[in-house]
């Protein structure tokens, strides 16, 4: 009987103490008092500042990227053309030795004119005269112009017949061989063409 008077007391107390605390309104938590304060504390003028900062930072950042995006892909392409480059000069040094030797021959004739008219034209120049008006230097010129443009022909020529020889490869046919023969005998000929004209010029 006493046990059952203390059982009685000991739930009345659990339930008065839930219902106590249900009743409780809980303080809102003060996490963000930090965060309040702090706002009190920052200037307006000073917040503007800072986000600015923050923006031209970024954009300068992505731009950064952008650029270094940009030279990334030029260096793709510049290394895609050099290497086509790299495959048609082999094609013709296997294929075309004549051509191959006049476009050298070119580029060594205009590498000496130009070395000409600089040194000249130096000398000219600390003599107090106009290099444009002396007549070895308008030669000289006249000579690189022409050279210039024999050397364009060449290669032209040159990737012509690689683009004529990689058709034949990949769909070989009657017309297309005889138009590679042709165009490697034209080849032949405007190349021993310049090498003449060259030796002629240098006599």
């Amino acid at each position: 009987m006493v046990n059952f008077k203390y059982a009685h007391i000991f739930l009345t107390v659990i339930i008065l103490a839930a219902c106590t605390d249900r009743d409780i309104v809980p303080n809102p938590p003060d996490r963000y008092d930090d965060v309040y304060s702090f706002s009190a504390e920052i200037d307006p003028e000073e917040a503007k500042y800072l986000y600015e900062q923050y923006l031209r930072e970024r954009m300068d950042l992505e731009t950064k990227y952008r650029n270094l995006l940009s030279e990334s892909k030029a260096t793709e392409i510049r290394q895609t053309i050099r290497n086509i480059n790299q495959e048609v000069q082999s094609f013709g040094r296997v294929n075309l030795p004549e051509l191959m030797d006049a476009l050298r021959q070119v580029q060594e004739e205009v590498r000496r004119q130009n070395l000409f008219v600089d040194e000249l034209s130096n000398t000219l120049n600390e003599l107090g005269r106009d290099p444009m008006a002396d007549e070895s230097i308008q030669k000289a010129l006249s000579f690189i112009a022409m050279y210039e443009q024999k050397y364009r022909e060449l290669y032209n020529s040159l990737e012509e017949i690689y683009l004529t020889n990689k058709k034949v490869e990949l769909q070989p046919n009657r017309k297309q061989r005889q138009e590679l023969e042709q165009q490697i005998k034209s080849a032949r000929f405007l190349a021993t063409s310049v090498q003449r004209d060259i030796e002629g010029d240098l006599d």
